[in-house]
């Protein structure tokens, strides 16, 4: 039943400010992967590997509409504050011990703990950024429930006749979503294909390739079967993207056509976790469809 208020214009604009910070985010990771290997002295920088996990979580928090979820990452956030404000503050003390100390493996220490020091204070900023506007998202998200439990009071006390639109509206954020991933699709293949080796290990990710045209081209109507297929492909998807991403963690990440994938491998995670909340959503809503029919 479409009992849910839309979203307002401050609520479309904190979900696009959340993706945007988290994105960068995993840029700044992508950029400690592929400069790591070439700093010498020790480091904690490794910590803001986390991001790779707390990242898709963020990004498929901003897509939903379930409250719950953007306070419980917030609080989540302010820990990966904690962190990255520790790595940034002991980086500065290195820093500063070196200023003491002219010599020349000091100088060599100022310019790669500067670098870190950098990389981690960009990421306290948005660390901040996007923790403020998940508890912000949570509040909007909050207040559509209270209207959304209105309105189903409303229903069952005039007894009107709900609309079942959210069918048509999850199949075509599903669509959106497949049209999107085409041409990462794509990318992904001619950057696997220019790899001599481990490349067998990157066609465990080459099912989107196959699945997003498919799902332009055909209507899956509203049976519910066919939706509970998808999901339990989009599930097996899932599994092997996350075991995708891990494997690539410990592979020699040091090229632009080695970075994509793993790019790309993490996007699959968050666009998988939405796909099986949109085909749930629309079998549940279809469901509910078919007992209200046969109520009557």
């Amino acid at each position: 039943m479409d009992t849910r208020p839309y979203d307002s214009s401050n609520t479309i604009n904190t979900r696009a400010r959340i993706r945007l910070c988290s994105f960068l985010a995993l840029l700044c990771v992508l950029f400690y992967i592929a400069i790591q290997e070439s700093f010498i002295t020790p480091h904690i920088s490794y910590l803001h590997m986390f991001h790779i996990f707390v990242q898709p979580l963020v990004l498929f928090a901003s897509l939903l509409d379930f409250s719950a979820l953007p306070g419980a990452l917030s609080y989540v956030h302010f820990a990966m504050l904690l962190v990255d404000a520790f790595v940034a503050g002991i980086s500065l003390i290195s820093v500063s011990r070196c200023f003491q100390e002219s010599t020349a493996t000091c100088f060599e220490r100022v310019y790669e703990k500067g670098v870190w020091t950098v990389l981690a204070g960009i990421l306290c900023l948005l660390d901040v950024v996007i923790a403020l506007q998940l508890r912000l998202l949570n509040s909007q998200l909050t207040e559509k429930d209270k209207h959304e439990k209105a309105e189903l009071d409303r229903l069952k006390n005039t007894g009107d006749a709900p609309s079942w639109n959210s069918i048509t509206i999850f199949k075509k954020k599903s669509r959106v979503l497949n049209i999107f991933m085409i041409p990462l699709d794509i990318v992904y293949v001619i950057c696997m294909m220019n790899m001599s080796e481990n490349r067998p290990l990157y066609f465990m990710s080459l099912g989107h390739l196959f699945i997003d045209p498919f799902l332009l081209y055909v209507d899956l109507g509203r049976e519910k079967t066919q939706f509970l297929v998808f999901r339990i492909v989009y599930c097996a998807l899932l599994a092997l993207n996350i075991l995708m991403m891990v494997i690539q963690l410990q592979l020699d990440i040091n090229e632009i056509s080695k970075m994509l994938p793993l790019l790309i491998s993490i996007l699959y995670i968050v666009t998988d976790l939405n796909q099986i909340v949109y085909m749930s959503a629309i079998s549940d809503t279809i469901e509910k469809y078919n007992q209200y029919k046969r109520s009557f």
